[in-house]
């Protein structure tokens, strides 16, 4: 629940920040770099189940449980 109360209102700022220099002055770059990082977090989320779901995989074969 602390997470929420901390990255909430980052995630927040960043994207006012975002849109305020994509609409008001023009600047693409901040958005790109948004989308960026997002496609970047994205793509970590997936290779880290992907890992996880290997894991579970060797360890069934095994006979092993992990939880």
């Amino acid at each position: 629940m602390l997470k929420v109360w901390i990255v909430s209102p980052i995630v927040s700022l960043v994207i006012s920040y975002v849109l305020v220099t994509l609409l008001l002055k023009g600047d693409f770059y901040a958005f790109v770099v948004l989308a960026s990082g997002c496609l970047a977090t994205v793509g970590i989320i997936s290779l880290m189940k992907t890992a996880k779901e290997e894991e579970n995989s060797f360890s069934e074969k095994e006979g092993k449980v992990n939880f």
